[in-house]
């Protein structure tokens, strides 16, 4: 025993004696167990070493001399006796009689026995280390070879039982035999044929004795195979989804976790989380860690606010708060949510009042409130893609509600009965068109008007023969040629017909409620009577709507674009005029000269009725039935009013003429070099409340020049993110003050942030819950990361952990129980000061007294029945209860 070998031993000692320390550890006087290197590693891993006595192995290590010292002795006679035997007297010549084989065998398997201490067995999980150690052989390991199994004899044997992988290349060891098989030429075959050729397979070397039978060897319980274990947990995992009714899309992710969690099993042996003790811990435990960090960060750092509302279960509207910062760790701008505030009357007064209560703790510099608390709030707008859904809902008032009303009965026919739904899919497959399911038209996000209304077209064909059984009778006959018009143009053959005549007479004898016949007739006379103008204000809506929906599609993404929008609106604004303005009134007119003109009055900037953009579809449409049809002529009419309701609100709401929103177009890269450009950054310093030190004050001005010829700046190309790019300028550490200001103007919100979270299954989480897991899923959302990737550990013995996560996560219990106690403290209080009357017991505690007073009244019953009569037990009962009253 040598110091090297014995660290090796330390090593392997340390990794297999668990992680609860100290250990202690018994050893003789050796040179080499008293190395300065054996002494650090010990202390190190906390393993205490304590020396036997010197010169007395007889006394404290009796079976070293009785036991150990006659068996090496006797092996080694047996060793010289069977190498002479073997190679003969003169060394040279060899007799390989069966009898003889055997006998050197032993000896081989006991150098083998040396051989394998050498070696260290490889754990089943490190893939990585059995690849480095194969790598350039002929047949690499594979663990799948440990699930064969072999007949020996009348046994079968599973290889996973006896064989292992060292950190020799090429090399396993069976740990029965303490054999090392090479399978480098031949892959498992060798293991294999080991196994089967092996006349002591299954038994260790010291109790192999010559004509020893294998009925000695206790029968190995059989190794369920790998593939039957995967399915019993894929079992597992979708028993749990069904039984809690939980999306199948849950799967991956219970999959993805428990393999996580099955890292440290002893850790997930001792976790026990049940609803309530979940409910504080997502609370005061890892909520308050994320909220602790993101107060901290926008106490040093400008952010803006963008708060929407939703009403709760009890009819109380709900503020969801979030925060909007440039981070310098992530190195980008990050939106988190910062609170969900319960409140019962929304205005103006109430979210202040709520705001100022909750950010008593952050310095009133950095929040952007008007009147007392900030007057330097900048004064934007900052929902325009909420004021450009309602200006789509200007442009569809002049049409009466009339396709919206059209989607909405569709969506209703077709959500609640599935034998309708199953109907209207059969058809689309017969008439070679794909089946989609009517989309919903959402009331507070108008613009779903226009994904609607280009569904419905795709499916017009589909939504004429089918509703044609809804007619009455003596029309069903007058319409069939349009239905066979249909038919013909899809070239559905005679089959597909027949089948489509047998779907509607199934559809015919259907029973309908009066809601539901009420339903059908409007679409009825929408698709069929009317389908005309139908299709004149679904072609026009499909036509015309997608300029307001392309800015709020681009505007409602993460990614920061205030640099943006000034353009974009000015943009939209005027694209939206062409459709009816006379281009010579638009060209060369600037943004103030746009807000200004007048929409209201046709001074002669109008277009004709009939050279008004309204789409291919409806141009074809006007052909078709004749432009001075009066159904044209209605549209037409109720189509240039849409456009002027909708040019007017965009006017008003949309900040065209903004100058701070002008002047952050200046933080594109892509316009950098220019004197404008120059001149806007410069203006941001009086626009935006952004507060820079004296010496920055001094500086911005010369970092803004600089900035603008500065050669050594990286390039930009269309997929850079602005605060990306911004990042790597803040690297260079020469525009401190441009820089800082350019944080604050990155913070700007630009679209609605705020996401759905709650489910109806969930209808029973309070606000504190709800605003927790807000929090935790935007924190989440921010990092660009799932929650497994995030808290995973490579090493769970070794690895570090959050302790500040941990310290709350540790006394989330007793937060949550000074919670509670605060607040019976509080409601007794109020209880005092308004002199209530004792408090009410509980519905489950009166009737458990009442039963107590029965219980009583039948014992005295018992005990004085000859003496007492049926009256005087009832007036007892009824004293009894009358005292409980």
């Amino acid at each position: 025993m040598d110091n090297p070998t014995f660290m090796k031993f330390l090593q392997h000692f340390d990794k297999h004696t668990g992680d609860e320390r100290p250990t202690n550890l018994l050893v003789d006087s050796c040179s080499s167990h008293v190395s300065m290197d054996v002494f650090m590693f010990a202390k190190e891993k906390g393993i205490q070493l304590y020396h036997v006595v010197p010169n007395a192995t007889h006394l404290m290590q009796p079976l070293d001399k009785g036991v150990f010292g006659s068996l090496k002795k006797a092996i080694s006679n047996e060793m010289l006796k069977s190498s002479m035997t073997f190679f003969g007297e003169t060394g040279c010549s060899c007799r390989f009689e069966e009898e003889k084989r055997q006998e050197s065998q032993l000896v081989y398997n006991f150098f083998a026995l040396q051989y394998t201490t050498l070696a260290t067995i490889i754990d089943r999980n490190n893939e990585q280390r059995v690849e480095e150690i194969d790598k350039g052989m002929k047949n690499c390991f594979r663990w799948m070879w440990l699930e064969r199994q072999v007949d020996i004899g009348e046994t079968t044997v599973s290889l996973s039982e006896h064989i292992r992988k060292v950190d020799l290349p090429g090399k396993a060891l069976c740990v029965l035999c303490n054999a090392i098989i090479s399978y480098d030429s031949r892959g498992v075959r060798n293991i294999e044929d080991h196994c089967e050729d092996s006349p002591t397979y299954g038994l260790y070397p010291m109790f192999v004795k010559a004509g020893a039978v294998r009925e000695q060897v206790a029968k190995p319980k059989p190794i369920i195979p790998i593939s039957d274990r995967v399915y019993q947990q894929q079992v597992m995992i979708l028993g749990v989804l069904a039984e809690n009714s939980l999306p199948l899309t849950m799967a991956p992710l219970f999959l993805e976790t428990a393999k996580e969690l099955g890292k440290d099993r002893k850790a997930l042996a001792s976790n026990s989380m049940d609803r309530t003790s979940a409910s504080y811990k997502m609370s005061h435990g890892l909520q308050k860690t994320i909220m602790d960090r993101t107060l901290d960060n926008i106490r040093q750092a400008p952010f803006s606010l963008n708060i929407d509302e939703s009403t709760s279960s009890s009819h109380k509207r709900v503020l969801a708060v979030l925060v909007s910062y440039y981070s310098d760790i992530d190195k980008s701008v990050v939106v988190e949510h910062l609170k969900s505030l319960e409140l019962i009357k929304v205005d103006a007064v109430s979210i202040y009042d709520a705001l100022v209560d909750f950010f008593d703790s952050i310095p009133w510099d950095n929040l952007r409130i008007r009147e007392t608390k900030a007057p330097h709030l900048l004064d934007i707008d900052g929902d325009i893609c909420h004021h450009v859904h309602n200006a789509s809902k200007k442009f569809c008032d002049p049409f009466e509600y009339w396709a919206e009303g059209l989607f909405c009965d569709n969506y209703a026919d077709f959500k609640w009965s599935a034998n309708l739904k199953d109907a209207l899919a059969e058809i689309c497959e017969l008439l070679g068109l794909k089946f989609t399911m009517p989309a919903r038209f959402l009331g507070h996000r108008w613009l779903s008007c226009y994904d609607v209304s280009v569904s419905t077209l795709l499916m017009m064909d589909v939504f004429e023969v089918f509703y044609q059984v809804f007619l009455p009778k003596d029309m069903q006959e007058l319409y069939s040629l349009v239905m066979m018009a249909i038919l013909r143009k899809r070239n559905v053959s005679q089959e597909a017909r027949a089948r489509v005549k047998e779907i509607l007479q199934g559809l015919s004898k259907k029973k309908m409620t009066k809601d539901g016949k009420n339903r059908k007739t409007r679409v009825v006379e929408k698709l069929i009577y009317k389908l005309k103008e139908t299709t004149l204000i679904l072609h026009f809506y499909k036509s015309v709507l997608p300029s307001l929906k392309s800015y709020v599609c681009l505007f409602q993404t993460k990614v920061p674009l205030v640099h943006r929008l000034h353009d974009k609106q000015d943009e939209l604004f005027r694209d939206f005029l062409s459709f009816f303005v006379k281009q010579e009134h638009l060209i060369g007119k600037s943004a103030l000269k746009l807000k200004q003109m007048d929409l209201e009055h046709d001074n002669g900037q109008f277009m004709h009725i009939k050279d008004m953009y309204c789409g291919a579809g409806v141009k074809n449409i006007m052909k078709e039935i004749g432009g001075d049809d009066q159904t044209v002529l209605s549209f037409l009419d109720r189509a240039s009013t849409a456009f002027i309701k909708c040019a007017q609100y965009l006017q008003k709401k949309l900040p065209l003429n903004n100058p701070l929103l002008r002047a952050v177009s200046a933080i594109d890269p892509v316009v950098r070099g220019h004197s404008q450009c120059c001149k806007a950054l410069k203006s941001l310093k009086a626009l935006v409340p952004c507060k820079l030190s004296l010496e920055d004050e001094d500086q911005y001005d010369l970092q803004v020049h600089r900035f603008q010829v500065d050669p050594n700046l990286p390039a930009v190309d269309d997929d850079t993110r602005i605060d990306t790019w911004w990042a790597s300028v803040m690297a260079t550490n020469q525009y401190p003050a441009l820089c800082s200001m350019v944080k604050a103007v990155l913070s700007i919100f630009h679209g609605p942030q705020v996401g759905d979270i709650l489910d109806p299954k969930s209808s029973r989480m309070t606000v504190e819950t709800f605003s927790s897991i807000q929090t935790v899923k935007y924190w989440l959302r921010s990092s660009g990361k799932s929650a497994t990737a995030t808290f995973t550990r490579q090493d769970p013995l070794y690895d570090p952990v959050d302790t500040t996560l941990c310290h709350n996560m540790r006394g989330a219990a007793s937060s949550h129980k000074q919670v509670l106690q605060e607040k019976r403290d509080a409601k007794e209080k109020k209880r005092e000061q308004l002199n209530l009357a004792e408090k009410v017991i509980s519905k489950a505690k009166a009737k458990q007294i009442i039963e107590e007073a029965e219980k009583a009244t039948q014992l005295f019953a018992f005990a004085f029945g000859q003496n007492s009569t049926k009256g005087q037990m009832l007036a007892l009962l009824a004293a009894k209860r009358e005292n409980l009253k």
